[in-house]
């Protein structure tokens, strides 16, 4: 992480924001926070699969009529 003052680390309301929406969403434990952003990271990494394979199947389509 940069150096404080440097402006190229994260604001602070980054770090704030999903605290806050734990505690107002009933949450009582950072833990919490770590499981939710944990499973996000594993949707987010099946969403880029799934784009990834209609993108590639998009260009054989696309490939086949040219071909053909």
């Amino acid at each position: 992480m940069p150096e404080p003052g440097s402006n190229r680390g994260y604001k602070a309301w980054h770090y704030i924001e999903p605290i806050l929406l734990m505690l107002i969403g009933g949450g009582r434990h950072i833990e919490e926070l770590r499981e939710i952003i944990e499973v996000a990271g594993k949707v987010v990494k099946h969403a880029r699969k799934l784009c990834m394979k209609i993108y590639y199947k998009k260009i054989r389509l696309r490939h086949a009529e040219l071909s053909g």
